[in-house]
């Protein structure tokens, strides 16, 4: 799979331009330094930093979606082609970002632990947050969540609507995003796009909205469920 760009997609430069870039910087730096001189030597450095990308391929009626290296070519459910006839280009993929890495990125940066560390209920009596349900404190108290402490709860909160960014005037929405954020985070920072947590686009069927999410929906439990004991310190609801 060819590496993600590393310029932003508003500013378009070609690997080309930004490999010329970096040797003019690298250069200029003072010697020795460990600037990457090319925009290869760049995508390996980082690479170890990226968020990891699963590729799927998807039934074009949303039956079902199949590992990209899987090798079967018609869905199982509706007998429809998953690839273009005499090509092996898939007809619809889905490209999901796993969560749980991110997760773990999160307990193992200092400042960003502090504030999942820092005190999140409010003991007063006031209903002011998530928190202080009595959903989220009966799974505290004698649901998943029980026997562990606060600061290693990781309550998500899923939030997916079609949109169409692109104006389409075929259809009125060209996709779904799914995003995740922490519920028990500070409301302040809770749903900054830094915190939330994109998973996946689904996209559209042609001029219709997808027939199913569930599919879709289905990577991300199964994700959450495979760790849910994961390690004694982190739990996922």
């Amino acid at each position: 799979m060819a590496p993600a760009p590393l310029n932003p997609p508003l500013c378009p430069m070609s690997k080309a331009a930004l490999t010329e870039c970096l040797q003019h910087e690298k250069r200029i730096m003072p010697q020795p330094n460990y600037l990457p001189a090319s925009y290869k030597e760049a995508v390996k450095m980082i690479k170890p930093s990226l968020i990891p990308i699963k590729q799927y391929k998807c039934c074009v009626n949303d039956c079902k979606i199949y590992p990209m290296n899987d090798s079967i070519r018609e869905c199982t459910i509706c007998n429809e082609s998953l690839l273009y006839k005499d090509s092996n280009r898939c007809k619809k993929t889905f490209s999901y970002m796993p969560v749980v890495p991110r997760l773990a990125r999160w307990f193992g940066t200092k400042n960003l632990a502090k504030i999942l560390y820092a005190k999140k209920l409010d003991t007063n009596g006031k209903l002011c947050d998530y928190t202080d349900g009595q959903i989220f404190q009966a799974e505290l108290n004698n649901g998943i969540f029980k026997d562990t402490d606060v600061e290693h709860c990781v309550p998500l909160a899923l939030f997916t609507d079609g949109v169409n960014p692109n104006k389409n005037n075929a259809a009125q929405k060209s996709m779904w995003p799914i995003i995740l954020t922490w519920i028990s985070l500070p409301q302040e920072i809770r749903y900054l796009l830094g915190p939330m947590m994109m998973v996946g686009i689904i996209p559209g069927n042609g001029r219709k909205e997808p027939k199913s999410l569930d599919p879709y929906i289905t990577i991300l439990v199964d994700e959450l469920l495979s760790n849910m004991e994961c390690t004694e310190s982190l739990q996922l609801m």
